[in-house]
């Protein structure tokens, strides 16, 4: 199901996605792999599924994206779940230093004990999600999350069609940038360059400069249940 429900994540946000064939080590202490590194942007997709309904991110969910956030060097990684509503539900995870800071203490501490032929301690750590306050709706306002249901999923399938078309569209282009019809340009089809911060390698080199000009972001989704 990762395919799918990636697929499925790219197309709801705009994100063009790869699998990346790497394994990522920091400190000899944490080891990751991403499920997808998202092309152009500093960013990943962690895919899950659940057979139960979910209404926020599993702790050891959570975890796994700030060791990714740590690992690679990434200023978000959004955690992509398909549950028992078969739904599509999003998170948005943000680099913590805290978290990462205590996940090296942790493991640091586990491996000395296996190096060391011991039982290692619990080194559990407690996911606490913050901010969140419940409020009661009415009748009116879950006819209207009705409504956004449909609309997104008309949207999914216009997505769909969308991209069939534009496949066909490319095909009759063939290696050529620019459509014409009787003399005008009616498309283009041109590649862009566009230029990111290597964030992993700056805050290797120079992790104050990093510190400094870091950019933390708090965006709000909503998320049908």
């Amino acid at each position: 199901m990762e395919e799918p429900v990636a697929q499925w994540c790219a197309e709801d946000l705009g994100l063009a996605l790869e699998e990346p064939p790497y394994l990522y080590v920091v400190e000899d202490l944490i080891c990751v792999t991403l499920d997808r590194i998202v092309i152009g942007a500093p960013g990943a997709v962690e895919v899950k599924t659940a057979a139960e309904y979910v209404s926020e991110p599993k702790r050891a969910w959570y975890w796994q994206a700030q060791a990714q956030l740590l690992a690679v060097g990434l200023e978000w990684v959004v955690i992509a779940c398909l549950d028992a509503s078969l739904t599509l539900q999003t998170w948005t995870v943000l680099p913590n230093a805290e978290a990462h800071e205590e996940m090296l203490k942790r493991a640091d501490r586990f491996l000395a004990s296996v190096r060391a032929g011991e039982v290692p301690e619990d080194e559990s750590i407690p996911f606490r999600t913050e901010g969140v306050k419940d409020a009661e709706l009415d009748e009116g306002a879950l006819r209207i999350l009705h409504a956004i249901r449909l609309l997104r999923a008309k949207r999914r399938s216009l997505q769909d069609d969308e991209r069939k078309l534009v496949e066909v569209i490319v095909a009759a282009l063939g290696d050529a940038t620019d459509g014409y019809h009787n003399g005008r340009c009616v498309m283009t089809y041109r590649e862009s360059v566009r230029h990111d911060l290597d964030v992993k390698r700056l805050r290797h080199d120079h992790p104050g400069i990093a510190d400094e000009y870091a950019r933390e972001t708090v965006t709000r989704s909503l998320v049908l249940k």
